[in-house]
This record gives C-alpha cells, sequence and structure tokens, in this order.
C-alpha cells in the first residue's frame, strides 16, 4: 500500500510540472481571484509527531506548513474567514490577488503554540473553530480518545466491549487497512450514548494512556488569540456527529459552544464549523436559525457563485496531497492542490 501511494505521488509530481510549463497551474491560479479560497487545516506539528499521528490527513508539519504561509504571503491576500466571506457577499470585478483564509479546526494546543505564531511571523492572522468542550474542560476529542484505546488494547478487548455495548465490529477488511481509522469511522455511524458506552467500557481496563500530545489551548489562549487580531470560530460543545443529535441536543452544541467561546474570548462568534463535516437540511436550518452568518464544511469548493453561506466548500491541506514521495514538501503540489487543479484531474 505504501508503494502504491509512493508511486500516485510520483506520478501526480510530473503531471504537477507538466502544469506548471505550459501554464495550465497559472490559469488556474487566476481563477482563484473570482473569489475567495478558504483552506482547512486541523494541526500544526512537529516532523517527528507527524510521522507517527493516527489521523495523518489531519496533521501538517510546523515547517511546511511554514513554507506554506510564506509562499501564500507572497502571493495571495491572506484574511480571516469572516472578512472573506462578506467579500464572498460582495462579488464585484476579480481581485488583483487571490484572496485566501486559513481556517483551524478544533482548538489544539499547537493551533495556539505552533501554527498562529506562524503566521503572525509573516505578519497575517487566522481562522481558529474551537470545541468549547476540548477547549474549556481539556477533555479528549472522542475520535482521539477512540484512538488512544485502539492503540493500546488488542482487537479481542475491542470485539467484547463492541458486542456488550451493542457497536457493529468494524470489517477485516477495514481493520486490515488501519485499525484506528476503522473503528473510528465505525462510530461515526453509531448513536451517541452508545459509543460513549463503548469508549467507557474499552477505557475501564485499558492500560494508562499518554494524552499529552493530543491537548487543546486553553481559554485563556482563545482569549489572547482574538486580542491578537485572529477570528476566534464556534465548532460545536462536544464535536458529535450533529445529524444524529435530537433537536434539544442540536441547539445545545450549537448555542452553548457560542456562549462558553464568547465568556473566554470576549467575542461572539459570527462563523460555524461542522463537526466532521457534517449536516443535512435540519442541521444547516438549525444553524442558520442560530443566527451564524456563516458556516463551513469540509468538501472541496465548487465552482460558480455561491448558494449559500451556511455550506462554504474548503480546500483540505493534506500532506499527503502536498508533498513529494519521501514525504518532503512540495510547493508546486501545494498551488495545485489550493487552486483546484488537483480536485479538476482526480
Amino acid at each position: 500500500m505504501a508503494g502504491l501511494r509512493s508511486w500516485r505521488r510520483h506520478i501526480r509530481g510530473i503531471v504537477d510540472q507538466a502544469a506548471r510549463a505550459t501554464l495550465l497551474l497559472s490559469r488556474f491560479e487566476r481563477r482563484m481571484r473570482r473569489r475567495p479560497t478558504l483552506l482547512m487545516y486541523h494541526r500544526v506539528l512537529s516532523e517527528a509527531l507527524c510521522e507517527g499521528y493516527p489521523f495523518p490527513s489531519l496533521a501538517i508539519s510546523a515547517d511546511a506548513f511554514e513554507q506554506q504561509v510564506a509562499w501564500l504571503v507572497r502571493r495571495t491576500e491572506v484574511v480571516t474567514a469572516a472578512e472573506a466571506t462578506q467579500r464572498m457577499l460582495s462579488p464585484g470585478e476579480p481581485t488583483a490577488r487571490p484572496v485566501v483564509a486559513l481556517t483551524f479546526d478544533d482548538g489544539y494546543a499547537d493551533n495556539y503554540d505552533i501554527a498562529a505564531t506562524i503566521l503572525e511571523r509573516h505578519g497575517v492572522r487566522g481562522t481558529f473553530f474551537l470545541a468549547s468542550d476540548f477547549v474549556g474542560e481539556g477533555r479528549l476529542l472522542w475520535y482521539d480518545h477512540t484512538a488512544l484505546l485502539v492503540l493500546a488494547n488488542e482487537d479481542q478487548r475491542l470485539f467484547e466491549c463492541a458486542a456488550f455495548c451493542g457497536v457493529e465490529r468494524p470489517s477485516a477488511q477495514d481493520l486490515a487497512a488501519g485499525r484506528v481509522l476503522a473503528w473510528v469511522e465505525q462510530l461515526k455511524r453509531t448513536e451517541t450514548d452508545v459509543r460513549t458506552q463503548w469508549i467507557a467500557a474499552v477505557d475501564a481496563d485499558s492500560p494508562s494512556l499518554d494524552r499529552q500530545n493530543y491537548r487543546a489551548m486553553r481559554p485563556e489562549h482563545a482569549a489572547d488569540l482574538a486580542r491578537r487580531g485572529h477570528e476566534i470560530g464556534v465548532h460545536s460543545v462536544t464535536h458529535e456527529i450533529l445529524p444524529l443529535l435530537s433537536d434539544e441536543a442540536l441547539a445545545f452544541e450549537l448555542e452553548g459552544s457560542r456562549e462558553a467561546i464568547a465568556k473566554w474570548a470576549g467575542v461572539r462568534g459570527s462563523g460555524f464549523c461542522y463537526p466532521n463535516g457534517s449536516h443535512d437540511e435540519r442541521v444547516v436550518a438549525a444553524t442558520r436559525a442560530s443566527g451564524y452568518a456563516y458556516a463551513c464544511t469540509t468538501t472541496h469548493p465548487k465552482d460558480g457563485a455561491i448558494e449559500d453561506m451556511l455550506l462554504l466548500g474548503r480546500v483540505d491541506v493534506q500532506r499527503s496531497r502536498v508533498s513529494r514521495p519521501n514525504g518532503r514538501f512540495d510547493l508546486v503540489a501545494f498551488r495545485a492542490e489550493v487552486c483546484g487543479l488537483h480536485e479538476w484531474l482526480r
């Protein structure tokens, strides 16, 4: 599997260089001037922590991120998501340079310690969508907790707890492809109470878990980011899969989180980010009723006019999509990902 991924990156690199040489890449970058582009990040970590991270699509190295920000500052206008969405509401002639916003989901400590520091070193600010229980209480996000439990336990123990709690076990094929992702994807489809019961059952007899690398920023960090000019957005209370919730629980996730963040940061977030990108018509309607000015998904932005400010697509900057076969950052691949060329080729 690793060899196949490396070969695909090699082929993609050849295509990227051809697009650069034929000016196709430049053509796609000029298209970005039509409307702002939102980029999606989760974690910015050291190279060593990236290598061992159980969710490789959610982490990018600090060195690669610094190179990305440096290029964006040279070639684009970097703004917050709130400012970008305001410009979306007032479309006009193409801008002199593409407008880009960098968004960060969840509220990990590295967002404050590393990502914000890099942004400020280059004179720009970002948008940080915070899950309020994670930041306010320091509780592990459920999928991080699941990852640590899966890594600390044998499958038989996980299967026994699944049978006891009524959780369907992942398929053998999914487990062979990756144990952590297999369990997390299965639990995403599981009712909240049942998932919580399974996590508690596995945790009860598990070895001590090392949570150090899964820490959240603290409320005072959120306040400090706001003072320094970054945008603080809302990412629910508990990072639940919103379409699975009752109307009452959904309202709590949408409104309780914003109230908590407003107490810490002194700002009432105008932007929301759907946990896991999961939403349906009911969730979007509830988000609208809660008074959010915009909301972000995890899907790639579509061409054409934006039909709903509560369904904004973002470019997911995954390490595998912007690196060479040896894992090192590839600026041309990053450019091709950001401008939509890779999405067009997929």
